[in-house]
């Protein structure tokens, strides 16, 4: 009886966190306690402790420590250990994933819905609330920071890409009516115009890498020369539409141009961040080994900033706006090359495992690592930490088959 109600309870549990994270970030904290306590007291009353993925948590908690070395050596203690304490989702969720008992495997498709239904509201609570706002803003009450009421719009955008991807693998992974896949399509486009609306560089790169991956993946598993056209003709309208209709993808391209031509474009957020890795790479030049430690990224930033005049990054108090330099700077070569390790031995075992979904995982947070720093808020590290665990431990590993099974199979 107590395990069948702990059984439960944990599942709950992360279905109300993944349900919770696209809306208010404050409210996070006391749920996903609530979920790690009860998911290890439940592992724990179970026996459900299978630590068989040695490499991957490996990986993970040397990650995490090595964020806590640093912030020994950091001469701002204060900023450090706060930094460790946003980070503390690289050493829970390890160690809860470790504990896989089966009722949660049999059910885990409740956690990967409830996260796509926590998109779909916050989507529609985001909108109704800038309709409120279009008699005083216009148009913009539907863009950027407008729109993203209490999280990042890169974030959101993040968030909503991985919903995508989830309703997409409900539509091909196995026959189902017509009539069964308009709310999953009615859902996809509404979640595809909400990342468009977010103008989020990252989002949109990351939505331009998450298309092409899907054409080029259908076009060589695909039986039916129907579907391959029907994906194709899909994909490549998103990437079009993503290209065309983002102006701060537009504005970014004028800047690169800017750049290669005059070799800065200070006038712009692409000429500050570019300034900005440039400031960047010179420190990680004197600090390569060991980097600066968890609390001193910022203050030896804001150095630069002053020296150079970036007044508005100083200003503004701009991070490293990429999260490999970043972790460069702050955790030196070790803390990179073990970042790097993170996301390629993911490639490495969704690729022999045939898992697209952690493929798809891996390619939003990677490409979404470029333009921001996406270890430094809270938003980021649940949502990296919580499923890139989630899906290695409970994978339907003994299918070795399953992007678009089916669908090749009509």
């Amino acid at each position: 009886m107590i395990k069948e109600i702990l059984n439960k309870a944990s599942l709950y549990s992360l279905s109300l966190l993944v349900f919770a994270l696209p809306f208010y970030e404050k409210i996070m904290p006391p749920i996903i306690a609530f979920a790690i306590l009860i998911n290890i007291i439940n592992g724990i009353v179970n026996r459900s402790f299978r630590f068989n993925k040695k490499i991957l948590f490996a990986l993970g908690i040397a990650f995490f420590v090595i964020h806590v070395i640093s912030a020994f050596y950091s001469n701002d203690q204060h900023r450090a250990w706060f930094d460790i304490e946003v980070k503390l989702g690289l050493l829970f969720f390890p160690i809860v994933f470790s504990f896989k008992t089966d009722y949660i495997h049999q059910n885990k498709h409740y956690i990967y819905i409830s996260f796509v239904l926590g998109s779909v509201i916050s989507s529609l609570l985001l909108l109704f609330l800038s309709a409120l706002n279009y008699k005083e803003l216009g148009d913009e009450a539907f863009h950027y920071t407008q729109l993203a009421r209490f999280i990042h719009p890169s974030y959101l955008a993040m968030y909503y890409i991985f919903s995508i991807a989830i309703l997409i693998k409900y539509m091909v992974s196995q026959q189902r009516p017509i009539d069964k896949l308009f709310v999953p399509a009615a859902l996809i486009i509404l979640l595809l115009r909400m990342v468009f609306l977010l103008q989020s560089k990252a989002g949109i790169l990351t939505m331009i890498a998450v298309s092409i991956y899907l054409l080029v993946l259908s076009i060589i598993r695909l039986r039916s020369l129907l579907l391959k056209i029907a994906i194709a003709l899909i994909a490549l309208s998103v990437v079009f539409i993503s290209i065309q209709n983002s102006q701060r993808l537009q504005s970014m391209f004028s800047s690169v141009k800017e750049i290669s031509e005059n070799g800065s474009s200070d006038d712009s957020t692409t000429g500050v961040r570019y300034s900005i890795w440039k400031l960047t790479a010179k420190e990680i030049s004197k600090h390569w080994l060991f980097g600066v430690g968890a609390g001193d990224i910022k203050p030896t930033l804001f150095k630069d900033y002053s020296k150079t005049h970036l007044d508005g990054a100083l200003e503004k108090q701009l991070n490293v706006h990429n999260q490999y330099l970043e972790t460069f700077l702050g955790q030196g070569i070790f803390g990179f090359l073990l970042l790097l390790a993170l996301l390629f031995y993911g490639i490495k075992k969704a690729y022999k495992y045939k898992e697209w979904m952690m493929t798809i995982f891996i390619i939003i947070i990677a490409f979404g690592m470029i333009p921001e720093s996406m270890l430094n808020k809270q938003s980021g590290v649940i949502f990296i930490s919580f499923f890139y665990y989630f899906i290695f431990q409970f994978a339907d590993y003994k299918d070795e088959n399953t992007f678009l099974k089916s669908a090749s199979e009509n």
